[in-house]
């Protein structure tokens, strides 16, 4: 699995989140092993508001397949959270639907 972290709108990202979210991609394959990249991509949203939002876009690509998810919030940590957390239900999902169709293909 390749992991791309990308940044923009700053220049300097904390140690500290960059392997918070190493360690948060690295628990999705044990949701789905045949990851092939994951895109996290780190945006600052200064357009309206004084306080900028953090803006996290994780693309994860499988084969035949894409998930994507979008998150904004004040911190990058809970930016974060959500984001994993829309893509690891976008994962259980295909994961219930390829059991289904194994079960129908055993029981014809």
């Amino acid at each position: 699995m390749n992991l791309c972290i990308r940044k923009k709108g700053f220049k300097k990202v904390d140690r500290k989140l960059l392997d918070e979210i190493r360690e948060k991609v690295a628990k999705l394959t044990k949701l789905y092993e045949r990851i092939i990249h994951v895109d996290v991509s780190l945006t600052v949203d200064n357009v309206v508001h004084r306080i900028k939002d953090k803006v996290i876009k994780i693309k994860v690509t499988v084969p035949g397949q894409e998930f994507f998810a979008k998150a904004t919030f004040k911190t990058f940590e809970k930016s974060l959270d959500e984001a994993m957390d829309a893509i690891t239900i976008q994962i259980q999902k295909i994961n219930i639907i390829r059991k289904e169709k194994r079960h129908q293909l055993a029981a014809a």
